[in-house]
């Protein structure tokens, strides 16, 4: 009978100082980009895509915390950033299956849990602010997955870097919260998850998945920091 095939990869490095470090970005050109890989596609058993986020400023630009896709590859399977305009809302979206905006929802200065929700049982798309649900709209049609990379901090579209610090970034094949939630500062992974950042290496230009699907990514510009959720 054959075995399954099980990746065991090195322990991670974790040399951050304090109990958990995170990423500052200069809101200028600072990213993390992470290689396509078939275990970041979304399936059709549902999506999570939450991060801990500090906005430095609000203003007009968007600010993107987690994107997969590009307007190159004519889909969107999953974004997680702050608008525009208004310039106080979150964008959770997916193209063009659903797009949900959730208004004065982004302060400046203060460390914030925004997860963006898929749950199939519904077909909806929701996200959580801190926790509480702020959105809830029905998806038009399917989940469009791609082979672009993830990035985190930036989109190569209309640039939207962001300016701020990102912590404890998690996506998950499944829809993690249905009703309200105290946010976890730090994640354990499971057999759903497709990606999990914590941003503790405080060293080097490499971003760890904890995963176990080695989803690791090249920091590019961002740099370490002790500064972290409450």
């Amino acid at each position: 009978m054959a075995s399954a095939t099980v990746r065991v990869e090195e322990p991670l490095p974790n040399d951050c100082p304090v109990a958990s470090c995170s990423l500052e970005f200069d809101g200028v050109d600072d990213f993390v980009e992470v290689p396509h890989d078939g275990s970041l596609d979304v399936g059709t058993t549902g999506l999570t895509v939450e991060a801990w986020l500090l906005y430095s400023t609000i203003d007009t630009d968007c600010m993107v915390g987690v994107r997969k896709g590009t307007s190159a590859s004519a889909s969107f399977a999953y974004w997680l950033h702050k608008n525009g305009a208004p310039v106080d809302s979150l964008y959770w979206g997916s193209w063009p299956a659903f797009t949900c905006l959730s208004w004065e929802a982004v302060r400046a200065g203060q460390w914030v849990h925004y997860a963006g929700v898929w749950d199939p049982s519904t077909n909806t798309a929701r996200t959580y602010i801190n926790g509480v649900a702020f959105c809830d709209e029905a998806l038009t049609s399917p989940i469009q997955n791609n082979t672009e990379p993830l990035r985190i901090g930036i989109d190569w579209d209309w640039g939207c870097p962001m300016h701020g610090v990102i912590d404890e970034v998690r996506i998950s094949r499944v829809a993690r919260y249905t009703s309200a939630f105290t946010p976890s500062t730090a994640h354990t992974p499971d057999a759903d998850t497709m990606a999990l950042y914590s941003f503790d290496a405080y060293a080097g230009s490499t971003l760890y998945d904890r995963s176990g699907n080695g989803n690791h990514g090249v920091i590019d510009g961002a740099v370490w920091s002790t500064s972290s959720p409450p």
